[in-house]
């Protein structure tokens, strides 16, 4: 998988485990319920592979921005979000995503932000994670 399809599985994956679209660098087509919008940013290998290699361990960061019609909308989704990618049941994993070939070995909550406004009814949290992938073992 290259650096855009892990991105669209990741993007792909938020949504169907909250429920909720996700965009992927824009505001999905719904935005009549709480949504979010992932940005992917910088990726950093770890293990001294090539940054082009698809199958090297990398890390991958994301700015995750979750919009609600009020703060509690929004407030709920950026903790919809963090639960996809944070949580944790039964000592697993509460969600895992598909990667072709590929595995998410690290999860990384880096920083919430406060849901502030963002226009006429509408209010939105910034939020930031990193993950780590890399092939199956």
């Amino acid at each position: 998988m290259n650096r855009d399809e892990v991105d669209e599985a990741i993007a792909a994956w938020l949504t169907e485990a909250s429920e909720r679209p996700v965009g992927l660098a824009k505001a999905p087509e719904d935005t009549s319920q709480s949504y979010a919008v992932m940005y992917p940013g910088v990726v950093m290998s770890f293990d001294g592979g090539d940054q082009d290699d698809a199958y090297s361990n990398k890390s991958f960061a994301y700015r995750i921005d979750c919009f609600g019609k009020d703060r509690k909308q929004c407030s709920w989704m950026s903790s919809r979000i963090l639960e996809v990618l944070i949580g944790r049941q039964d000592g697993d994993w509460a969600s895992e995503p598909e990667l072709d070939g590929l595995t998410l070995y690290w999860r990384q909550w880096i920083a919430c932000g406060p849901v502030e406004p963002s226009g006429p009814s509408t209010y939105r949290s910034i939020d930031q994670y990193r993950l780590a992938i890399g092939p199956v073992s």
